[in-house]
């Protein structure tokens, strides 16, 4: 930090980036065994092909007061600590597990370091948080804080909308988390997954209707808010995530899979 941005760089950055060759879903599960298999070489080439995912997912962070470059460096560095962790005989693309670990490793730089300066570069919406549109665009762009009831800033608005992703991952994920499992998984779906699934999405994989998912949502969001002022302080450092938290061998926590 302290460092003028220039805008070059990460087009620079982006560009080298891009040059390594994409890889399919096959190809992906093949390097991944090898490296498990104590290839490092493969853990190598499986890496490098999804940088450019990295910075992708790294833009929605580019707040003013923070390099970018250093941003992008710490994705990379959740990139490469997913490795070890990805179970190939899951059958899904690395990135889908490591964008995890990517966007928490980027989270806690942010939240452990200086404040950044108001205002962002590139992005009007914020971290890519639970304050981030979704991408359904026939939803009328809804977010996460704006099924918040319209009241007095709390403390648990206020730690919601600053620290939002963090914190309901480790929610979620946790033994008291008070959502049904359903409800859990359609809050994973619509604030965590990438990409975002619309709303007939989500109801088309519950076989259920988007207005069913709409409302299980917003009692959903009421637990949470109801949870978060009964167990979280903004004095406290809460909502840091613990990397050992985190899931092995895919992106959705076991407790999440079913959505029954």
């Amino acid at each position: 930090m302290g460092r003028k941005y220039q805008p070059y760089e990460v087009s620079e950055y982006q560009r080298r980036m891009n040059e390594f060759r994409y890889l399919t879903l096959e190809e992906e599960l093949e390097l991944a065994r090898r490296y498990r298999n104590g290839d490092s070489e493969a853990g190598r080439m499986l890496v490098e092909a999804n940088l450019r995912n990295v910075v992708k997912v790294s833009r929605n962070y580019f707040y003013q007061g923070y390099d970018p470059l250093e941003i992008i460096q710490e994705g990379n560095l959740g990139l490469m600590r997913a490795l070890p962790m990805f179970d190939p005989d899951r059958g899904i693309k690395f990135f889908s597990y490591a964008v995890w670990w990517v966007r928490c490793y980027i989270m806690n730089f942010i939240a452990k370091s200086s404040k950044p300066q108001t205002g962002m570069i590139g992005h009007a919406s914020g971290v890519v948080s639970l304050d981030t549109a979704m991408s359904d665009k026939s939803d009328n762009e809804e977010c996460f804080v704006d099924h918040i009831p319209d009241e007095a800033p709390s403390q648990e608005d206020e730690l919601v909308s600053r620290q939002s992703p963090i914190l309901l991952f480790q929610i979620l994920d946790s033994e008291s988390c008070p959502l049904t499992g359903r409800e859990r998984y359609i809050l994973q779906r619509r604030y965590l997954d990438e990409p975002r699934p619309t709303l007939g999405q989500v109801a088309q994989s519950l076989n259920i209707t988007k207005e069913r998912v709409r409302q299980i949502e917003n009692k959903s969001l009421e637990k949470m808010k109801h949870h978060i002022r009964e167990n979280y302080s903004l004095e406290k450092d809460d909502f840091i995530v613990d990397y050992r938290s985190l899931p092995s061998g895919r992106g959705l926590p076991a407790r999440m899979a079913s959505a029954g």
